[in-house]
């Protein structure tokens, strides 16, 4: 919720954040539409499982060219919207 109130709201220069709340704003004016809201881990799983298999590791970047196996369950869960 505070990234969220971060990008809406804005932040003083010698916040952590600034230098990256500022890119995201000059990108926004590009868009002709642009909304940002918090949504739980809970309800995006999807998310959350990519992110828990980040966590830790100093390579940069992964581009997947299809879902990773261990996103298979996950992603029919979120497809029939059980979660």
């Amino acid at each position: 919720m505070e990234a969220v109130k971060l990008i809406e709201e804005g932040c003083v220069r010698n916040h952590p954040c600034y230098e990256l709340v500022q890119d995201i704003k000059v990108l926004t004016l590009r868009l002709t539409a642009f909304s940002c809201y918090y949504i739980t881990r809970e309800a995006n799983i999807v998310a959350d499982r990519l992110a828990k298999n980040r966590a830790g590791r100093e390579e940069g970047p992964s581009v997947y060219e299809s879902p990773p196996k261990f996103l298979l369950s996950l992603l029919a869960i979120d497809r029939v919207g059980i979660i």
